[in-house]
């Protein structure tokens, strides 16, 4: 189970690492503090991303442990609300970390397509 968490977490954060190096170099074209903080949206994600994993394997660890304890006929509510909960308590981190990368994916599509001479133009 931990190989499987950690190849999921391996393949996030290589394109953590794509959205980062694209929002980074957005970032330079573009001075503003916008494009600046925007490099780090994709790494907030991934540390959303990473909780909601821990947090998730956690409790349905929990909830394996809880279904073994408890009598065979009590077994499968006590392993089916375990695990809702588990998920459902994950999902408050997961969908952040999604909101996170697609806002990067959206600013930097946009700065990407932003001449640079645009953002020097607007500028007082």
């Amino acid at each position: 189970m931990f190989i499987t968490v950690f190849l999921s977490l391996l393949v996030e954060l290589v394109g953590v690492g794509f959205l980062s190096v694209w929002a980074r170099w957005v970032g330079r074209r573009h001075p503003e503090l916008l494009w600046r903080r925007a490099q780090w949206l994709p790494w907030l994600g991934f540390a959303c991303a990473v909780v909601a994993t821990g947090l998730a394997v956690f409790l349905l660890n929990q909830a394996f442990d809880a279904s073994s304890a408890s009598s065979p006929g009590a077994r499968a509510s006590t392993l089916a609300q375990g695990i809702s909960e588990g998920l459902n308590l994950a999902m408050f981190f997961r969908l952040p970390a999604f909101l996170l990368y697609v806002s990067s994916l959206v600013l930097s599509l946009a700065g990407t397509l932003r001449s640079p001479r645009q953002a020097n133009a607007q500028q007082p």
